[in-house]
């Protein structure tokens, strides 16, 4: 009976899983599952996906690269003091 709900939850895990393109991590695929009225916890369901091997994406912060006052007195818009 549980490799029964194991395997149905796997497969299902599978299929939200490709239909995200890969960018839903356990927290939204239980979300999802708890829509079409499967439950299953979080931790399970990341059990799950780390058995099949299944990773989200992880979108990576946004870096600044560049000093803005560094910048615009290089191209001359800010004046620098005269004697």
């Amino acid at each position: 009976m549980r490799s029964e709900r194991r395997a149905v939850l796997s497969a299902e895990i599978f299929s939200i899983y490709h239909w995200s393109r890969g960018r839903y991590g356990s927290p939204r695929i239980v979300r999802e599952l708890e829509s079409k009225g499967i439950r299953a916890s979080r931790p399970f369901v990341a059990k799950l996906m780390r058995e099949g091997e299944l990773r989200s994406i992880v979108k990576k912060k946004f870096k600044k690269t560049t000093n803005w006052l560094r910048r615009t007195t290089s191209l001359g818009f800010i004046s620098s003091p005269c004697c």
